[in-house]
């Protein structure tokens, strides 16, 4: 698979898993939702993540991988920007988000929305945050827009 093709299947099984994990967490919330589609998420959680790493292991020079490199961006800086992207091009993220925090959604992405749908705790939203300051490239280069 060339380059082109591997860095377009990265961004569809992102957004999928994006997509899944607000799922998750709005299912999460929700007194009817039934045992059967947590189990479905779940499991489509646990088979997404081999095909992202295989995936990214095969695309050194997708975009993600080389902005990633350029910044020294962490794992967890990665999959809140590939969140943040979910959250701008993939309709059904916002649907899912909107029914998680309201219409507070349209605001796009926020590091309080991020660990709910993540499912990361206190200290790595902490720390997250702690290395978000104006000064972190993706926000220096308006990658990302602080919403304060």
């Amino acid at each position: 698979m060339d380059q082109p093709d591997v860095a377009s299947r990265i961004y569809h099984l992102q957004l999928e898993r994006a997509c899944l994990r607000a799922v998750r967490a709005m299912l999460r919330g929700r007194v009817d939702a039934g045992p059967q589609a947590m189990a479905e998420v779940e499991r489509a959680l646990v088979d997404i993540e081999p095909a992202i790493r295989d995936a990214e292991a095969a695309a050194t020079e997708a975009p993600m991988a080389r902005l990633a490199a350029r910044f020294g961006l962490s794992a967890s800086e990665r999959d809140f920007l590939w969140t943040a992207v979910a959250a701008v091009a993939d309709p059904r993220w916002m649907v899912h988000a909107t029914a998680l925090v309201g219409s507070e959604a349209r605001r796009g992405l926020s590091l309080a929305l991020y660990g709910v749908v993540s499912d990361a705790d206190a200290d790595a939203g902490r720390a997250l945050a702690l290395r978000l300051t104006p000064a972190h490239p993706l926000l220096r280069y308006q990658l990302l827009e602080s919403g304060d």
